[in-house]
Protein backbone atom coordinates (compact mmCIF):
# COMPACT_ATOMS: atom_id res chain seq x y z
CA UNK A 1 0.00 0.00 0.00
CA UNK A 2 3.00 2.38 0.66
CA UNK A 3 4.74 1.65 -2.63
CA UNK A 4 1.12 2.22 -4.28
CA UNK A 5 0.99 5.79 -2.02
CA UNK A 6 4.43 6.97 -2.92
CA UNK A 7 4.16 6.41 -6.91
CA UNK A 8 0.38 8.64 -6.60
CA UNK A 9 2.63 11.17 -4.92
CA UNK A 10 5.28 11.01 -7.03
CA UNK A 11 3.35 11.57 -10.07
CA UNK A 12 1.42 14.74 -7.76
CA UNK A 13 4.85 15.95 -7.51
CA UNK A 14 5.39 16.33 -11.07
CA UNK A 15 2.37 18.57 -11.64
CA UNK A 16 3.18 20.56 -9.03
CA UNK A 17 1.84 19.42 -5.50
CA UNK A 18 3.53 21.66 -2.58
CA UNK A 19 4.89 19.51 0.45
CA UNK A 20 2.14 20.41 2.58
CA UNK A 21 -0.35 19.10 0.19
CA UNK A 22 2.11 15.70 0.17
CA UNK A 23 2.06 15.22 3.72
CA UNK A 24 -1.85 15.55 4.25
CA UNK A 25 -2.65 13.21 0.97
CA UNK A 26 -0.49 10.61 2.56
CA UNK A 27 -2.14 10.90 6.27
CA UNK A 28 -5.80 11.03 4.18
CA UNK A 29 -4.32 8.04 2.50
CA UNK A 30 -3.30 6.62 5.54
CA UNK A 31 -6.68 7.05 7.42
CA UNK A 32 -5.04 8.94 10.47
CA UNK A 33 -6.10 12.24 11.94
CA UNK A 34 -4.00 15.26 13.21
CA UNK A 35 -4.12 14.11 16.62
CA UNK A 36 -2.47 11.09 16.13
CA UNK A 37 0.20 12.22 14.08
CA UNK A 38 0.73 14.54 17.14
CA UNK A 39 0.99 11.82 19.71
CA UNK A 40 2.96 9.86 17.38
CA UNK A 41 5.73 12.15 16.67
CA UNK A 42 5.62 14.10 20.37
CA UNK A 43 5.60 17.67 18.45
CA UNK A 44 2.96 20.36 19.18
CA UNK A 45 -0.28 20.75 16.86
CA UNK A 46 0.67 23.42 15.38
CA UNK A 47 3.49 22.30 13.72
CA UNK A 48 1.54 19.42 11.73
CA UNK A 49 -0.67 22.04 10.83
CA UNK A 50 2.02 24.42 9.43
CA UNK A 51 3.55 21.85 7.41
CA UNK A 52 0.30 20.84 6.09
CA UNK A 53 -0.21 24.47 4.98
CA UNK A 54 2.83 24.93 3.93
CA UNK A 55 3.49 27.58 6.09
CA UNK A 56 7.47 27.36 7.42
CA UNK A 57 7.49 30.30 8.99
CA UNK A 58 7.31 28.59 12.86
CA UNK A 59 10.66 27.16 12.05
CA UNK A 60 12.69 29.78 12.33
CA UNK A 61 15.15 28.32 9.94
CA UNK A 62 15.04 26.48 6.97
CA UNK A 63 17.06 23.76 8.26
CA UNK A 64 14.70 23.06 10.85
CA UNK A 65 11.98 22.64 8.75
CA UNK A 66 13.59 20.09 6.09
CA UNK A 67 13.87 18.16 9.70
CA UNK A 68 9.87 17.91 10.21
CA UNK A 69 9.42 17.59 6.90
CA UNK A 70 11.44 14.56 6.78
CA UNK A 71 10.11 12.71 9.69
CA UNK A 72 6.79 13.37 9.03
CA UNK A 73 6.83 11.58 5.79
CA UNK A 74 9.03 9.34 7.38
CA UNK A 75 6.12 8.45 9.68
CA UNK A 76 3.62 8.21 6.99
CA UNK A 77 6.21 5.93 4.96
CA UNK A 78 6.24 8.13 1.97
CA UNK A 79 9.33 9.07 -0.33
CA UNK A 80 11.19 11.89 1.80
CA UNK A 81 13.40 13.10 -0.95
CA UNK A 82 10.04 13.73 -3.01
CA UNK A 83 8.49 15.87 0.03
CA UNK A 84 11.87 17.88 0.37
CA UNK A 85 12.41 18.61 -3.32
CA UNK A 86 8.92 20.16 -3.03
CA UNK A 87 9.80 22.21 -0.49
CA UNK A 88 13.33 23.07 -1.76
CA UNK A 89 11.21 24.45 -5.59
CA UNK A 90 8.93 26.28 -2.83
CA UNK A 91 11.68 28.13 -0.75
CA UNK A 92 13.02 30.76 -3.00
CA UNK A 93 16.20 31.59 -1.32
CA UNK A 94 18.12 28.73 -1.66
CA UNK A 95 19.34 27.45 1.70
CA UNK A 96 22.02 28.66 3.32
CA UNK A 97 23.10 26.10 6.32
CA UNK A 98 26.52 27.52 7.50
CA UNK A 99 25.49 30.41 9.24
CA UNK A 100 28.69 30.85 12.01
CA UNK A 101 32.06 29.27 11.18
CA UNK A 102 32.64 25.78 10.53
CA UNK A 103 33.82 24.16 14.32
CA UNK A 104 37.30 22.07 13.32
CA UNK A 105 39.36 19.41 15.20
CA UNK A 106 42.22 21.12 16.03
CA UNK A 107 42.44 22.44 19.56
CA UNK A 108 42.92 26.32 20.18
CA UNK A 109 46.56 27.40 20.81
CA UNK A 110 47.85 27.87 24.29
CA UNK A 111 48.34 30.80 26.06
CA UNK A 112 51.90 31.48 27.51
CA UNK A 113 50.97 35.14 28.05
CA UNK A 114 48.87 33.58 31.74
CA UNK A 115 52.34 32.16 32.88
CA UNK A 116 54.41 35.07 32.50
CA UNK A 117 53.93 36.53 36.08
CA UNK A 118 53.83 33.01 38.08
CA UNK A 119 57.23 32.63 36.07
CA UNK A 120 58.64 36.35 37.02
CA UNK A 121 57.57 35.38 40.56
CA UNK A 122 59.38 32.18 40.85
CA UNK A 123 62.39 34.18 39.71
CA UNK A 124 62.01 37.08 41.58
CA UNK A 125 61.90 34.16 44.95
CA UNK A 126 65.25 32.67 43.97
CA UNK A 127 66.82 35.74 43.71
CA UNK A 128 66.66 36.96 46.98
CA UNK A 129 67.63 33.47 47.85
CA UNK A 130 70.54 33.48 46.86
CA UNK A 131 71.22 37.40 47.97
CA UNK A 132 70.27 36.00 51.95
CA UNK A 133 72.88 32.96 51.19
CA UNK A 134 75.53 35.23 50.49
CA UNK A 135 74.72 37.98 53.23
CA UNK A 136 74.16 34.89 55.58
CA UNK A 137 77.69 33.65 54.46
CA UNK A 138 79.40 37.04 54.67
CA UNK A 139 77.99 37.99 58.17
CA UNK A 140 79.37 34.56 59.82
CA UNK A 141 82.81 35.10 58.28
CA UNK A 142 83.35 38.30 59.87
CA UNK A 143 82.10 37.41 63.26
CA UNK A 144 84.16 34.50 62.80
CA UNK A 145 87.66 36.66 62.54
CA UNK A 146 86.37 38.80 65.59
CA UNK A 147 85.82 36.23 68.04
CA UNK A 148 89.52 34.84 66.99
CA UNK A 149 90.95 38.03 68.35
CA UNK A 150 88.88 37.90 71.63
CA UNK A 151 90.43 34.41 72.21
CA UNK A 152 93.75 35.39 72.24
CA UNK A 153 95.32 34.37 76.33
CA UNK A 154 96.05 37.10 78.21
CA UNK A 155 99.78 37.95 79.25
CA UNK A 156 101.06 36.26 82.10
CA UNK A 157 101.94 39.02 85.19
CA UNK A 158 106.26 38.26 85.89
CA UNK A 159 106.68 38.43 89.65
CA UNK A 160 108.17 41.21 91.24
CA UNK A 161 111.40 41.10 93.05
CA UNK A 162 110.92 42.83 96.32
CA UNK A 163 114.50 44.67 97.29
CA UNK A 164 115.10 44.77 101.32
CA UNK A 165 115.57 48.02 103.10
CA UNK A 166 119.34 49.00 103.04
CA UNK A 167 120.50 48.64 106.51
CA UNK A 168 121.57 51.99 108.78
CA UNK A 169 124.74 52.11 109.92
CA UNK A 170 125.01 52.04 113.26
CA UNK A 171 127.41 52.57 116.08
CA UNK A 172 130.26 49.34 116.66
CA UNK A 173 128.42 47.62 113.40
CA UNK A 174 130.42 46.60 110.62
CA UNK A 175 130.65 48.53 107.11
CA UNK A 176 129.02 46.77 104.37
CA UNK A 177 131.68 46.62 101.59
CA UNK A 178 131.14 48.88 98.64
CA UNK A 179 130.95 45.77 96.54
CA UNK A 180 128.49 44.52 98.31
CA UNK A 181 126.45 47.75 98.43
CA UNK A 182 126.34 47.69 94.38
CA UNK A 183 124.84 44.41 94.01
CA UNK A 184 122.33 44.85 96.10
CA UNK A 185 121.51 48.47 94.37
CA UNK A 186 121.71 46.34 91.42
CA UNK A 187 118.94 43.46 92.81
CA UNK A 188 117.04 46.44 94.00
CA UNK A 189 116.31 47.91 89.91
CA UNK A 190 112.80 46.31 89.03
CA UNK A 191 112.32 43.97 86.99
CA UNK A 192 111.69 44.92 83.50
CA UNK A 193 108.02 44.02 82.59
CA UNK A 194 108.16 40.97 79.68
CA UNK A 195 104.69 41.44 77.21
CA UNK A 196 104.21 38.06 76.04
CA UNK A 197 103.06 38.80 72.20
CA UNK A 198 99.54 37.38 71.33
CA UNK A 199 99.32 34.47 68.96
CA UNK A 200 96.04 34.19 67.29
CA UNK A 201 94.85 31.01 66.62
CA UNK A 202 92.79 30.98 63.49
CA UNK A 203 89.58 29.40 64.28
CA UNK A 204 87.96 27.86 61.02
CA UNK A 205 84.84 29.38 59.65
CA UNK A 206 82.00 27.12 59.90
CA UNK A 207 80.68 25.29 57.32
CA UNK A 208 77.42 26.56 56.07
CA UNK A 209 75.22 23.54 54.61
CA UNK A 210 73.54 24.77 51.49
CA UNK A 211 69.92 25.79 52.13
CA UNK A 212 67.84 23.76 49.40
CA UNK A 213 65.59 25.74 47.36
CA UNK A 214 61.98 24.77 47.72
CA UNK A 215 60.17 25.24 44.15
CA UNK A 216 57.29 27.48 44.28
CA UNK A 217 54.16 26.08 42.62
CA UNK A 218 52.22 28.03 40.32
CA UNK A 219 49.34 29.05 41.12
CA UNK A 220 45.72 27.56 39.57
CA UNK A 221 45.23 30.48 37.07
CA UNK A 222 49.10 29.37 35.61
CA UNK A 223 47.60 25.66 35.15
CA UNK A 224 46.50 24.78 31.29
CA UNK A 225 42.61 23.84 31.75
CA UNK A 226 42.78 21.42 28.90
CA UNK A 227 39.04 20.29 28.57
CA UNK A 228 37.88 17.64 26.15
CA UNK A 229 35.94 18.68 23.07
CA UNK A 230 32.55 17.63 21.68
CA UNK A 231 32.88 15.92 18.43
CA UNK A 232 29.54 14.93 16.29
CA UNK A 233 30.02 12.66 12.89
CA UNK A 234 27.46 11.82 11.17
CA UNK A 235 27.93 8.25 10.21
CA UNK A 236 24.55 7.40 9.24
CA UNK A 237 23.27 9.95 7.03
CA UNK A 238 22.59 13.59 6.92
CA UNK A 239 21.25 15.84 9.73
CA UNK A 240 21.11 19.49 11.03
CA UNK A 241 23.28 19.90 14.10
CA UNK A 242 22.94 23.06 16.57
CA UNK A 243 25.32 23.18 19.87
CA UNK A 244 25.30 26.01 22.32
CA UNK A 245 27.71 26.62 24.83
CA UNK A 246 27.87 26.81 28.41
CA UNK A 247 27.23 30.65 28.47
CA UNK A 248 24.76 30.53 25.71
CA UNK A 249 26.35 31.46 22.48
CA UNK A 250 25.81 29.22 19.60
CA UNK A 251 29.29 27.62 18.53
CA UNK A 252 27.89 24.99 15.79
CA UNK A 253 24.75 25.73 13.24
CA UNK A 254 24.98 23.69 10.08
CA UNK A 255 24.03 20.19 8.45
CA UNK A 256 26.32 16.98 8.27
CA UNK A 257 26.62 14.60 5.76
CA UNK A 258 27.98 11.51 5.99
CA UNK A 259 31.44 11.54 6.47
CA UNK A 260 31.74 14.96 8.11
CA UNK A 261 32.65 15.36 11.34
CA UNK A 262 33.02 18.63 13.49
CA UNK A 263 34.46 19.18 17.47
CA UNK A 264 33.09 22.05 19.29
CA UNK A 265 35.82 22.82 21.98
CA UNK A 266 35.02 22.66 26.18
CA UNK A 267 34.75 22.76 28.57
CA UNK A 268 30.79 21.95 28.75
CA UNK A 269 28.28 21.52 29.16
CA UNK A 270 26.72 22.00 26.09
CA UNK A 271 22.93 22.19 24.73
CA UNK A 272 22.38 20.09 21.87
CA UNK A 273 19.70 19.96 19.11
CA UNK A 274 19.24 17.05 16.54
CA UNK A 275 17.39 16.68 13.49
CA UNK A 276 18.67 12.80 12.99
CA UNK A 277 19.84 11.47 16.61
CA UNK A 278 20.15 7.88 14.68
CA UNK A 279 22.19 9.56 11.93
CA UNK A 280 24.57 11.17 13.99
CA UNK A 281 27.84 9.96 16.63
CA UNK A 282 28.27 12.04 19.74
CA UNK A 283 31.81 11.63 21.62
CA UNK A 284 33.01 13.84 24.65
CA UNK A 285 37.22 12.76 24.69
CA UNK A 286 36.55 8.62 24.95
CA UNK A 287 33.74 8.62 26.24
CA UNK A 288 30.10 7.97 23.74
CA UNK A 289 27.29 10.36 24.45
CA UNK A 290 24.32 8.27 25.01
CA UNK A 291 21.11 10.36 23.68
CA UNK A 292 18.63 9.68 26.39
CA UNK A 293 15.39 8.61 25.07
CA UNK A 294 13.06 10.72 27.21
CA UNK A 295 14.65 13.72 25.14
CA UNK A 296 13.89 12.11 21.91
CA UNK A 297 10.79 13.60 19.74
CA UNK A 298 10.37 10.93 16.68
CA UNK A 299 14.13 11.62 14.84
CA UNK A 300 14.99 14.49 16.36
CA UNK A 301 16.37 15.55 20.13
CA UNK A 302 17.01 18.19 22.57
CA UNK A 303 19.33 17.66 25.73
CA UNK A 304 22.30 18.92 27.58
CA UNK A 305 25.70 17.25 27.82
CA UNK A 306 28.32 17.85 30.75
CA UNK A 307 31.68 18.54 30.13
CA UNK A 308 32.29 14.69 31.11
CA UNK A 309 30.19 13.31 28.20
CA UNK A 310 26.59 12.68 30.06
CA UNK A 311 23.99 13.55 28.82
CA UNK A 312 20.72 14.86 30.44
Amino acid sequence: MSESIGASLGVAVGHGLSPGALLRDGRRARGLEIPAVVAALRVETRMVEAMEADQFDVFHAPVYARGFLRTYANFLSISASQVLAAYDALVIAPVVPTLIPQATARMPSRDLRKFRKPVLLVLGALLALVVVIWLYSKLTRHFAGTSSLDSAPAPVPQERVSVPNKPVATAGAPRTPRSVTQSMATQALPAQRVIAPRISVPVPAPVIAPVPVTKVAPTQSAKAVLADPLVVSATRGESWVEVYSKNGTRVLYEMLHVGEMRAVPGPGPWRVFLGEANALHLTVGERTVVVPSSRRAAATARFVINGDGAAN
